[in-house]
């Protein structure tokens, strides 16, 4: 009896500390006392779920995630509550049994029962952190400019989007999800292949991109009627300018702002697609098969449920690869021109060391990729 209560003891933050967890998640004062008793009852339930299973190990409890499951719990069971309702809540033996047990489980099963699905990359593996890491700094440096507004921060907002997407897809692989990372890389792809057209072609095809998002908006109904309806105006002049049909409304609101392309070759037949449209005129069309597959993956076809894990996870990531250092060059060509010449100095230099190490890993997946 004595050794249990020790280790009760011993699992149990003290008071000062547990308050100060509770201060950093912006508790209410009123509810420091109830989530403190609820904390120390589930300390001691925990204990007995451990004695009952040889792979939950109690003396590694993980307490800011323990006490922040329960704070979130409560709190999103409380959201709609005055503050004389939680009050009684707190009194209700029935909410705090099931607000104890629901943590409890989450915990137990989140930390020591976690689906783990054999990933081909881990967290620690050098792709995974030498991309992230230079993503982060990008997105730390993009942070510095107004987003969202998209007249004024197109190009920006794109980019934040991309290496958000990169990111997402190392994420994805490290949990071993490779299938789902390859269809995150199609979206990366459709960004990139978009941002290198806005880039070449400049201030028109940025324009003609922006009337366009105004159709899609008018299409999908976000704009009050009588705007819809000039807007609509507007797009069924634009289709038979280019001998289109109605049925065509929705391939040209997509992509019809291709069409604003001056530089194509005489006589050039715009398709209102990706892959013989925004893909072949960007110059990515080597990357046709890849997108190819990660549609049938996207569409569920039998690709997404009989893949080869290792594969899709080579492919994905050395995909992921080229596709951030073409980006990267966009980003560092916007970068430098609107900065000052010292600060240039520095981050050419970081970047040379980045590069490099990227440069290096692509090479290396790329021979792991053949294997």
């Amino acid at each position: 009896m004595e050794d249990k209560k020790t280790l009760i003891d011993s699992l149990t933050l003290p008071l000062e500390d547990f308050n100060m967890i509770l201060k950093i998640y912006k508790v209410h004062d009123d509810d420091f006392t109830f989530l403190r008793e609820c904390y120390e009852a589930m300390i001691e339930s925990y204990l007995i779920i451990g004695e009952y299973s040889d792979r939950i190990y109690v003396e590694k409890l993980n307490q800011y995630t323990f006490i922040g499951y329960l704070i979130r719990d409560f709190y999103y069971r409380v959201q709609d509550l005055t503050r004389e309702q939680i009050e009684v809540a707190k009194e209700n033996e029935d909410f705090i049994l099931i607000l104890m047990n629901t943590v409890l489980d989450k915990y137990s099963s989140l930390t020591n029962f976690s689906y783990n699905n054999k990933a081909i990359y881990t967290s620690v593996d050098t792709p995974i952190t030498s991309l992230n890491v230079y993503a982060n700094f990008i997105l730390n440096k993009l942070d510095l400019f107004k987003k969202q507004d998209p007249s004024r921060t197109l190009i920006i907002d794109m980019l934040s989007k991309a290496f958000v997407l990169c990111k997402t897809i190392t994420t994805l692989l490290v949990n071993g999800f490779e299938t789902e990372a390859l269809t995150t890389w199609r979206t990366l792809h459709e960004t990139e292949a978009t941002l290198i057209l806005l880039i070449r072609h400049g201030l028109p095809l940025i324009e003609a991109y922006l009337r366009h998002m105004r159709y899609g908006a008018a299409y999908n109904l976000l704009y009050d009627k009588e705007t819809t309806d000039k807007i609509f105006v507007e797009i069924k002049t634009k289709l038979k300018d280019h001998n289109l049909k109605s049925k065509d409304i929705k391939r040209f609101i997509e992509y019809g702002w291709l069409y604003e392309i001056k530089k194509l070759p005489e006589n050039y037949e715009v398709k209102l697609n990706f892959r013989d449209g925004i893909q072949k005129i960007a110059g990515l069309e080597q990357y046709s098969n890849t997108y190819q597959r990660a549609s049938e993956v996207t569409h569920s076809s039998p690709l997404l449920f009989y893949s080869r894990r290792d594969f899709f996870g080579r492919l994905t990531i050395v995909n992921l690869y080229e596709a951030f250092l073409r980006i990267e060059e966009i980003f560092y060509n916007f970068y430098v021109s609107v900065i000052e010449s010292k600060e240039k100095e520095t981050y050419e230099l970081l970047r040379k060391v980045y590069l490099s190490e990227l440069h290096n890993i692509l090479k290396q997946e790329r021979k792991l990729m053949k294997k």
